[in-house]
Order: C-alpha cells, then structure tokens, then sequence
C-alpha cells in the first residue's frame, strides 16, 4: 500500500540525509538511519559486499570512503510503501565516484526495508544492485 504523505515525506528526508552522510563519507550519520539489530543486512554489488550488523556495515562504508575521493548519491523515482510501522522502498540509486583521475557513474538500483521505532524509521534492510550488463533488453536471462 502507497505510504500516506506524511511517511513519504519523513523517508525522503532519510534518504537525502543518508546522501549527504555519504557526500561527506561521515559513516556515523550514515549509520543513525539503521537500526542497531544483529540482523541488520545491506548487500551491495561485489560479490564479499554482504554486510550483517553494524561493525560489518560500518567497515563496507568506510572501505567505500578509503576508495574514492569523491561520492555523490542520487535517489531518484522513489517509491514508498507502508503498513503500520514495517516501509519499503524502491529506487533508482546513482553513484557519481571519482577514484584518482577517473570520474564513475553507476546508474543502479536500491530496495529497502524500514522500521519505525521511537517515531524515527530505521533502516533494517538495503540491497543495491546493477544491471546485468550482459542481459540485453527484453531478454530474461543473461548471454555469454
């Protein structure tokens, strides 16, 4: 079910605050969108980029930080779900890196999963994905 406007507006927020957390690679403002469980779990697109509880988490963002001078987020057509205090979310994610003299941009994907505890909503899941780039377009499967 669409979240009614006012969660869509409090996670919106969320978004652009993690956003900025990452622009500034501030692991610590990051990290106080994510809920403080053992079973927290963001998975990202390398494959040892499974990240299980804070101390895993915090060590992929700040592996993300030591690797690239520069990182901007975009989230862009954001769509948000909710009932009760569970939300998800779904999302285009581009990431705009400069690593040394190489500008990157990642145009990928990203799901999430909330929780809204205290009044605050919390990630308890993310997944960040891309494309296949050997899947062409309306085929379900990959070629090699």
């Amino acid at each position: 079910m669409k979240a009614d406007a006012g969660t869509e507006k409090e996670i919106l927020g969320l978004l652009e605050d993690y956003a900025k957390g990452y622009a500034a690679k501030e692991t610590d403002s990051i990290l106080q969108h994510v809920a403080k469980d053992d079973d927290v779990v963001f998975i990202g697109t390398g494959p040892d980029e499974w990240e299980t509880g804070l101390k895993e988490l915090r060590a992929g963002f700040e592996r993300d930080f030591k690797q690239a001078e520069d990182i901007h987020l975009q989230f862009t057509d954001v769509q948000i779900s909710a009932a009760g205090d569970v939300a998800w979310l779904s999302s285009k994610l581009n990431f705009r890196v400069l690593i040394g003299e190489n500008k990157i941009i990642i145009h990928g994907r990203f799901t999430g999963v909330l929780e809204r505890r205290e009044g605050k909503w919390m990630f308890v899941q993310g997944h960040y994905s891309v494309p296949a780039s050997d899947q062409p377009r309306g085929q379900s499967y990959p070629t090699d």
